[in-house]
């Protein structure tokens, strides 16, 4: 992910397969430190109900999927497409989260 590197984070593994507490594997969009913190960028289109699956359906999988996922792991980060366009939100929670800095920036990027 690019914008973490222009923010000065450590860059994440992308699309990796972790298995989750329920026994089933999962494709989380970004990891890092041996997915001990993880990251997922979803729009919100996913959660709208597009007629063949109502977005309160979509919402109820998802969240059992973090659920899954979260469970004996340090961090869960969800990014929106507002976070990384701007960067201070998505700084913010990759700090809280522990995600390493490999340098510091002196300002927020910005686009």
């Amino acid at each position: 992910m690019v914008r973490c590197r222009d923010l000065g984070f450590e860059e994440p593994d992308q699309q990796v397969a972790l298995a989750g507490i329920d026994g089933r594997v999962y494709r989380c969009d970004f990891a890092w430190r041996d997915g001990q913190v993880l990251g997922e960028a979803d729009g919100r289109i996913k959660y709208l109900d597009d007629g063949e699956r109502p977005g309160a359906d979509a919402l109820w999988a998802e969240k059992r999927r973090e659920d899954a996922l979260r469970f004996g792991r340090r961090a869960f980060v969800r990014i929106s497409w507002e976070d990384a366009w701007h960067g201070d939100a998505l700084a913010t929670k990759l700090d809280r989260a522990g995600v390493p800095r490999i340098r510091r920036t002196r300002h927020p990027l910005t686009f």
